[in-house]
């Protein structure tokens, strides 16, 4: 009989190819992720990755130091499934049990971004694009400094470019062609 993929937790494998998780629960979250979308009684293609949340942007995260390192050590577990983190900087800097792979290769997602604001009232602690790129960001999230900006439109093509042009400084120029 086919597993039905239609109620409950399991709908978001539907549309999502990509979604994040915290492995606050332990390791058993990514497992039981990894097992929904590659599971023989799947019914969708079977190109969906993880993010492990290794880092948050508010002021007195507890995502730090043991949660940060453990992060890195079930995304190395489960390379063929997580494809990178939702971090505040590149990781390979942390010293783990394990060690990297020549070939491995994570994408870093750094939310928190913002070109005029450094923090909110409620903790939130904000990098530029391009300090968050300096930083090992591969891509930048943003949202006040676009949606609250008197252009939008405007506002994203400035991110864009910004965050381009730091790219393009971080990894030598490569990619000339936007």
């Amino acid at each position: 009989m086919q597993q039905q993929y239609h109620g409950g937790a399991l709908r978001i494998s539907e549309w999502a190819h990509i979604v994040n998780a915290s492995v606050l629960a332990g390791e058993g979250i990514v497992e039981a992720l990894a097992q929904t979308v590659q599971g023989k009684d799947f019914p969708y293609p079977s190109n969906r990755a993880l993010l492990i949340l290794a880092e948050m942007t508010t002021e007195g995260s507890l995502a730090t130091g043991a949660y940060t390192k453990s992060s890195i050590e079930i995304a190395r577990k489960h390379k063929d499934f997580v494809i990178g983190f939702v971090a505040t900087q590149s990781l390979t800097s942390i010293e783990t049990d394990s060690t990297a792979t020549q070939d491995e290769d994570f994408v870093v997602f750094t939310t928190g971004v913002s070109r005029s604001s450094k923090g909110d009232k409620l903790g939130q602690q904000y990098q530029t694009p391009t300090s968050a790129i300096e930083r090992g960001a591969d891509f930048v999230i943003t949202g006040r400094g676009i949606y609250a900006a008197e252009d939008p439109v405007a506002a994203v093509k400035l991110y864009q470019q910004e965050g381009w042009e730091a790219y393009r400084k971080r990894v030598g120029n490569q990619g000339k062609e936007a």
